[in-house]
């Protein structure tokens, strides 16, 4: 009986939270742009406030979540899957990183390779540095003083041997180019990843125990040299991977060291300018002392109104990580990046700056998608696929969620406040691919009230039901589900 109850119960549960209703005005951590109303807004955190806000023309729907200062919040930066590269699954989808973490919101970062899969620009978390920066990106940074910046981040790795004969790194985490010398540690995934064209030298950690962190000098152990590539990280240690000019200093030293001429145990640090604890990239700069900061340009990124994935702060100190919703006809257009720049001035930004948007933007809140992807799911020659715009007359199944290469999100102490205004939406999430993989491919995410073809939400549900009541019947017939 309990059974066939479950899948009434889930279309209840959805439809129970409308995301459309009379909504009452509420108090915010950050100001109402003109032609705007706050829809729904909730403390979730001491210090932390989740508002949507509405605008009807052009149609605009906005997610904002307000940080204030002193909050117990803590910003993090957070990796697909806890590494840089590796092996495939590489991305992951912002709303699993969040649960992974136990988060309270979060957005989705950087822009990616759609190869790679890696970020484009440097990452920094909990003071280590997790990518090197890329000289022709912009990072959104926080200091371990809580003040933020924007810009470039410039940064020197140094490996000095007892004979005091110094040698600098051309990179972290990021592939390695002709004749450089880059340093692969356990975030970049279970090897380098390199080439056979070189040589490889592992070390080990030996004081201060734990990660390499930055503005910090560890004693490392020069281990093992290897010619070839694609060496094992150790979880304790870390790989030179150098080729060319960079191979000839490995050899060098290892030849040193081999000979007495040079100890074994050298000094191996991390600089990164300005300090950061926390960073991402993103690009362009939006908002610079209150006004707009970008050159005026005609490529798409720049002119089209696409969804959006913004960071700021306000004079205050207050944290704002935001989205908006786009290429949604009727409910949202999206902005382009000079209407962009004017929200987060609406909003009290002092600063600002653009993270990956389009097909990419994803709002958070405790594990749940709360804004609408631009990408759908329909119905296609008896298929399932997802495409950015559907054609007249096709069956959308429901918004995607696509999988990313990192996010920003916020942890701390949650709290039960009631919502303000509208319900917020209530989402159920449909992985597309069977074995999906720390939730590293896109999902369909249906968003309770936002219209969807009925038919088309009862299937899905139909199918997320269905596959329950399986793993509850191989539970019971004592099945073990395959791994």
């Amino acid at each position: 009986m309990r059974k066939l109850l479950f899948f009434p119960a889930c279309v209840l549960v959805l439809l129970a939270s409308p995301a459309w209703a009379d909504p009452s005005p509420s108090p915010a951590a950050f100001q109402v742009p003109w032609g705007y109303r706050v829809t729904a807004s909730q403390e979730i955190s001491p210090g932390l406030t989740h508002a949507t806000l509405v605008r009807r023309f052009p149609a605009a729907v906005v997610n904002v979540a307000a940080r204030s200062p002193g909050s117990q919040a803590e910003l993090r930066v957070v990796l697909s899957n806890d590494s840089v590269g590796g092996p495939d699954p590489q991305l992951e989808r912002t709303s699993s990183m969040c649960v992974r973490i136990d988060c309270l919101v979060a957005v989705n970062g950087d822009f990616f390779g759609a190869i790679a899969g890696e970020p484009v620009g440097a990452v920094v978390a909990g003071d280590q540095l997790l990518r090197s920066p890329n000289p022709r990106h912009h990072q959104f940074t926080e200091a371990a003083d809580g003040t933020f910046s924007t810009g470039q981040l410039t940064w020197r790795g140094t490996l000095v041997p007892s004979d005091l004969r110094q040698i600098d790194l051309d990179g972290v985490n990021v592939p390695r180019e002709a004749n450089d010398l880059t340093l692969y540690t356990p975030a970049e995934g279970p090897t380098t990843g390199q080439n056979r064209y070189g040589a490889e030298l592992t070390l080990q950690v030996v004081r201060p125990t734990g990660p390499i962190l930055l503005g910090k000098t560890t004693l490392v152990r020069l281990v093992e040299l290897r010619h070839g590539g694609d060496s094992p990280i150790p979880a304790d240690g870390a790989v030179l991977s150098g080729h060319g000019h960079g191979q000839r200093l490995l050899e060098s030293l290892w030849e040193r060291v081999q000979a007495g001429a040079a100890d074994p145990e050298v000094l191996l640090r991390l600089d990164v300018t300005p300090g950061a604890q926390e960073s991402v990239g993103g690009s362009p700069i939006l908002v610079r002392d209150g006004k707009r900061w970008f050159a005026e340009e005609q490529r798409d990124l720049f002119a089209l109104r696409a969804p959006r994935t913004l960071a700021g702060w306000t004079r205050d100190g207050t944290l704002l990580l935001v989205t908006v919703d786009g290429r949604q006809g009727g409910y949202s257009s999206g902005m382009n990046m000079d209407e962009a720049a004017d929200l987060m001035i609406g909003l009290g930004a002092v600063e600002a700056i653009n993270l990956d948007g389009g097909g990419s933007t994803a709002f958070v809140v405790d594990g749940e998608v709360v804004n609408r992807p631009s990408d759908r799911a329909v119905r296609r020659d008896g298929k399932t696929v997802v495409v950015k715009s559907p054609r007249p007359g096709e069956k959308v199944i429901g918004n995607v969620e696509r999988p990313v290469a990192v996010a920003l999100a916020l942890v701390g102490p949650k709290t039960s406040a009631p919502v303000m205004g509208a319900a917020l939406p209530g989402t159920l999430v449909s992985p597309l691919n069977r074995g999906d993989v720390m939730g590293s491919g896109p999902a369909i995410v249906l968003v309770g009230g936002s219209g969807l073809d009925a038919s088309a939400l009862a299937m899905v549900l139909a199918a997320l039901c269905a596959a329950v009541v399986s793993a509850q019947r191989r539970r019971v017939a004592g099945v073990s589900p395959v791994r």
